[in-house]
């Protein structure tokens, strides 16, 4: 048990020799320990005053037992003493110390830059047994310094007045709060509006303005275009717009009216048909419109007279009209109401002309177009009528000069506004000659406005020939003069007149001197004491003798 045990404090105190051993061979004369550096922190300038220091940090892989002094250079693009305080260009990490850190002292400044850096790289190791990481990435370190500066722009018209007269522009100022002094030009953008047109009434503009390093203003400069639009003054309005390198403080826009040089007219007045009237049935009616219109709204009323006329009759195709059209202050046009009537007439399509006759109060004047000043409404007409003929009376021959004439009836469906001409022919299908058993028809016949039928007379003429009655066939071929138009059916356009004969004649049987009493066949010879017959006539004898 004994040797057990001296052996176990042999070996414990064997292994803390050498762990003491290692630990100072370390410590004092390194073991391949290596120096590299990488950015830990970036500066910023804050405003106010407060900054935030830049933090770089410089290590090393082995505390070592003696302190490491660490060279270094400086670069960036920020300025040593301007952007931050200067650097020493040496690092130490102290002895049993695995780092240490390089402190860059932002300076605050008001001027709006990039932000800029500060680039540190490891040089040499000027004390110490470590040396610098053979990786050269390893050595070098980049600290940005973030800067809060920006410069707000702001704009003003420093010339509010633009005329076409003489092309006199206007312009417009565009200031920074301070002199540029970032080292490069800043470019302030804009939009353009209101309610002049660019490129019509002025010459378009870029939408961004410079201002150079070391300035603080820059102009826009606008100019009017010269045109001979008549037209009131207007304005154009640059806004500035977010950019880059600024801010937009206030006032952000400003205004430049562009004047006319063109003299504005007096306003004219004109006036157009705008919907027609209609009569649609049951009551309802369409009623017509006329605009009367001026070229520009006026401060005043314009107070406009008219006259009336046309085919429609006014309280029977529609209300009287006033004769008078006002188009109200600030408005551009006013309408005339021509309220239609309803009527169960068949009539054509009838009219309400509406001429201008002057302007009775108000600056406005009539336009010096006749055809400006005059308008038709037409009243459209809904109802209809057909024409149809039948046979009244028929004519006959009475005896001793005597005649009843033949009536024939044309008849339309409804009333018409005008007369209503309609045509016709006697069919060849007639057996009456004209001239002969008539006097010869005129082939019109007309139904007065107002009225539903009209009649057809066949004059008979009185003869003394034996013929049957006979016939007049009347045929309706067109209409004209009003809405009417012929029947759809064809037998209701056709109609037969019958001239009835009053003539006969007297046989007489008689034996011809020195012949038998009876004849053979017991026919006798016949003899037509009085009448006429006609060709297309035949009278048959019957024998009723007996014996």
């Amino acid at each position: 048990m004994k040797k057990a045990s001296a052996r176990q404090f042999s070996s414990y105190v064997c292994s803390k020799l050498l762990f003491i051993a290692f630990t100072f061979f370390t410590f004092s004369f390194g073991f391949g320990q290596t120096v590299s550096i990488i950015n830990t922190t970036d500066g910023a300038e804050n405003g106010a005053g407060i900054v935030t220091n830049g933090v770089l940090t410089v290590s090393q892989t082995l505390a070592t037992a003696a302190d490491t002094d660490v060279s270094y250079s400086i670069a960036g693009t920020a300025t040593s003493g301007v952007d931050y305080a200067a650097l020493s260009g040496t690092a130490t990490i102290t002895s049993g110390q695995f780092s240490t850190t390089i402190t860059v002292p932002v300076l605050e400044d008001a001027i709006d830059e990039d932000n800029e850096t500060v680039i540190i790289t490891l040089t040499g190791v000027t004390a110490g047994t470590a040396v610098l990481d053979p990786v050269p990435a390893n050595l070098t370190a980049t600290n940005t310094i973030l800067d809060d500066d920006t410069y707000t722009a702001t704009i003003t018209a420093t010339d509010a007045t633009a005329e076409e007269l003489g092309t006199t522009t206007g312009e417009y100022t565009v200031s920074l709060d301070v002199a540029n002094a970032s080292g490069e030009t800043i470019t302030v953008d804009y939009t353009v509006g209101g309610d002049a047109t660019s490129g019509s009434d002025f010459v378009a503009l870029s939408g961004s303005v410079d201002i150079p390093n070391t300035l603080q203003t820059a102009t826009i400069t606008l100019t009017p275009i010269d045109d001979t639009d008549v037209e009131l003054d207007e304005t154009v309005t640059v806004t500035l717009a977010a950019g880059t390198g600024y801010t937009v403080g206030a006032p952000n826009s400003a205004n430049v009216t562009i004047t006319s040089d063109d003299v504005v007219p007096a306003s004219v007045v004109s006036i157009a048909n705008t919907t027609d009237g209609a009569e649609n049935g049951a009551g309802i009616v369409t009623n017509g419109v006329l605009t009367v219109s001026q070229t520009l709204a006026t401060a005043a009323d314009t107070d406009v007279s008219y006259s009336i006329a046309g085919t429609a009759t006014s309280g029977t195709d529609y209300t009287a009209l006033s004769g008078t059209a006002t188009i109200t202050a600030g408005q551009f046009s006013t309408t005339i109401a021509v309220p239609v009537l309803e009527d169960a007439i068949d009539e054509d399509n009838e009219t309400v002309i509406i001429t201008l006759t002057g302007v009775t109060s108000g600056t406005a004047v009539l336009d010096p177009v006749p055809a400006n000043l005059t308008a038709t409404n037409t009243i459209l007409d809904d109802d209809s009528s057909t024409v149809s003929i039948s046979n009244t009376t028929n004519g006959s021959e009475n005896g001793a000069g005597s005649v009843t004439n033949g009536v024939l009836t044309v008849t339309q469906t409804a009333i018409t506004g005008s007369n209503t001409d309609i045509t016709y022919s006697v069919d060849v299908s007639s057996t009456a000659t004209s001239g002969t058993d008539y006097t010869a028809l005129s082939g019109t016949v007309t139904i007065l406005a107002g009225q539903t039928a009209s009649t057809i007379t066949v004059p008979v003429l009185e003869d003394a020939i034996v013929e049957g009655g006979e016939t007049v066939v009347v045929t309706l071929t067109g209409a004209s003069g009003s809405g009417a138009t012929l029947d759809p059916v064809p037998a209701n356009l056709t109609a037969t007149n019958t001239i009835l004969d009053d003539d006969s004649v007297t046989v007489e049987f008689s034996q011809a001197a020195g012949s038998d009493a009876e004849n053979v066949g017991g026919n006798l010879p016949v003899l037509l004491v009085t009448g006429t017959v006609s060709a297309a006539t035949t009278v048959t004898v019957t024998d009723a003798l007996t014996g």
